[in-house]
């Protein structure tokens, strides 16, 4: 039945693969039949054993148990050179370093997104033109969802409106697209478009768009609704209602700061002024009592131009933080830069240092992006 015969030759390598023997009663073992017993015994091979069963009970690792959390970079310089792009990927609990497979098409600028579920996505972008003088990007519709076992991006439905730098987020079981820029028409123009993916029929649908456009905006996801951030304005959306309201903003207007949900609160840190100064403050928006708080400035000297990059990372509130300094050796100037990891205490209100990436670590380049996801280190390739 279901040609037999034909399936039976593949025992010996669903045996070997997919049954955990170790954890099998020799007494239930003895009751298999002769042809499957057969398979079992070959897939015991002495040198087999050694090279795949390096998990807990001599059992071999599936895939899910190797998982490791680390912190990943989107858009930093490649090894040999700033102009090209590569993905490192950072496990800060061992401090080893792998790479991810970079975005097709070399596409710069991306919506980045984690999902709940582990799955990460990237849309729009551009692709950077091979003109030195060419600063106007054409935007792309791209959408593509990583697949961890392959090490490798597939194609998903693009986008309705091409963009640069929109925001993704995870909400009600689909994906929303929010603003982003353009270069149409008179120049640079932000977006104030949204657009929701639904996985399941691979489609994108347009829903009602920001109040006001914006590309240097953050947003969030709190209990099936969006919040997005940016200088005087704070919006909540509602997906089932596919309703915008404003919310009260926060005490310091600022944009290209940083959003991240903590204990039911939303972080927005450091950012630019109106003024067009840079700024290290701190506030939290609580969002079940629609208050907003001010906390303690984040500890870093400006003369270092921190670039910075606020994550979660085993549930906690970090920052990763690239340190510049400018040294004189004999009359030359020497630019070193730090990389490191700040965990914050909420009570104390107190950030500390708890990693620093390896000194062989290459420039990560001016800007590049992080996030922060589950990966399998055997299917990544490994740098340091």
């Amino acid at each position: 039945e279901h040609d037999r015969p034909g399936r039976e030759t593949n025992l010996v390598e669903v045996f070997s693969q997919c049954i955990r023997l170790p954890l099998l009663d020799e007494a239930f073992l003895n009751l298999i039949p002769a042809p499957f017993a057969c398979a079992m015994a070959l897939s015991k091979d002495p040198t087999e054993v050694k090279a795949r069963l390096t998990g807990t009970n001599g059992c071999p690792q599936r895939l899910g148990m190797t998982a490791s959390e680390m912190v990943i970079c989107f858009d930093a310089a490649h090894k040999h050179s700033g102009k090209k792009q590569t993905v490192p990927c950072l496990d800060t609990a061992t401090g080893r370093v792998f790479k991810l497979c970079k975005p097709p098409n070399d596409l710069r600028e991306v919506g980045i997104l984690v999902s709940s579920e582990n799955d990460i996505y990237i849309a729009g972008g551009y692709r950077p033109s091979n003109s030195e003088v060419c600063i106007d990007h054409r935007a792309e519709s791209d959408f593509w969802q990583y697949e961890h076992a392959g090490n490798r991006w597939l194609p998903r439905a693009p986008l309705l409106r091409a963009r640069i730098g929109c925001r993704l987020v995870h909400c009600c079981g689909k994906l929303f697209a929010l603003g982003g820029r353009v270069y149409e028409g008179d120049g640079r123009n932000a977006l104030k478009s949204v657009e929701c993916y639904d996985a399941r029929d691979n489609c994108w649908t347009a829903v009602s768009p920001m109040p006001v456009a914006m590309e240097f905006h953050s947003a969030v996801e709190y209990k099936d609704r969006i919040y997005v951030l940016q200088g005087e304005y704070f919006f909540c959306y509602d997906p089932r209602e596919d309703y915008w309201s404003h919310l009260v903003p926060m005490s310091v207007p600022r944009s290209q700061g940083l959003a991240a949900l903590y204990k039911n609160c939303i972080y927005y840190i450091a950012g630019i002024c109106r003024n067009h100064q840079r700024t290290f403050t701190v506030e939290v928006y609580d969002i079940e009592r629609n208050t907003w708080s001010r906390k303690r400035d984040l500890p870093f000297e400006q003369a270092t131009s921190p670039y910075i990059k606020a994550m979660l990372l085993q549930g906690k509130l970090h920052l990763f933080v690239r340190a510049t300094q400018v040294m004189v050796e004999e009359h030359v100037f020497r630019t070193s830069r730090k990389n490191s990891l700040y965990q914050y205490d909420d009570e104390a209100e107190v950030w500390t240092k708890v990693y620093e990436t390896p000194d062989r670590l290459w420039d990560l380049g001016r800007h590049f992006e992080c996030v922060v996801a589950k990966l399998y280190p055997q299917c990544l390739q490994k740098v340091l």
